[in-house]
């Protein structure tokens, strides 16, 4: 509770303490969960599923993750490499939808550990299965495509919009054929619609 204000002077080790968040959120909550980083948390887990004649792996890291958890992720996507995966954590674009602190790869950032920039490094650029990566944090609401140097095309979507009226939630479609993701923000009191896109370019791995 309060993020770096709780305790500035402890913010490391606090923000890694999710037992209250744990308490609520627990691993037997989710029949598609596949694997976790500790075994009686979701602060790292990964899901798979099939649709479309596609089978996606949606991998959620915590925030500014460990190098350990780099670790973990590197080998579940590597035993995944016929599998779209979907990356999902909590800071890694800017309000434009680009790396934050792009070109600064480093194990320590701000109060946590690996950077945007090395996340990228180490579970984006490296696998071409890897298709999309979300996250918040920064900014409002945003969506680009990049394409690493393997020539891989990645969809990149932010949205960070707190409200307590009208909850905006992201909605994504994605075709595997066309290689493309339709992707909104939308709010369900009242209907209204941020950054609508049509992402292209994108090509899914099909079962």
């Amino acid at each position: 509770v309060g993020g770096s204000a709780r305790d500035p002077g402890n913010t490391y080790a606090l923000q890694r303490d999710t037992s209250v968040f744990n308490s609520y959120w627990k691993p037997t909550d989710y029949t598609a969960l596949a694997g976790a980083f500790e075994s009686s948390k979701v602060d790292n887990t990964y899901s798979v599923f099939t649709a479309e004649g596609a089978t996606w792996l949606v991998m959620n890291l915590e925030l500014w993750p460990r190098l350990s958890v780099i670790a973990w992720a590197q080998g579940v996507i590597s035993a995944h490499s016929r599998v779209n995966v979907i990356i999902q954590t909590h800071s890694f674009l800017d309000g434009s939808a680009l790396i934050d602190g792009a070109g600064r790869s480093a194990p320590r950032w701000e109060y946590g550990d690996a950077s945007p920039q090395y996340v990228y490094d180490q579970l984006v650029a490296p696998y071409t299965n890897v298709k999309v990566v979300t996250s918040g944090h920064t900014g409002a609401a945003a969506s680009r495509t990049v394409t690493t140097a393997k020539g891989n095309t990645v969809a990149f979507l932010l949205q960070t919009m707190h409200s307590n009226t009208n909850n905006p939630v992201r909605l994504s479609e994605i075709d595997v054929t066309a290689g493309t993701v339709d992707t909104w923000v939308q709010a369900p009191s009242d209907g209204a619609i941020v950054d609508e896109h049509v992402l292209t370019g994108l090509s899914f791995i099909k079962n």
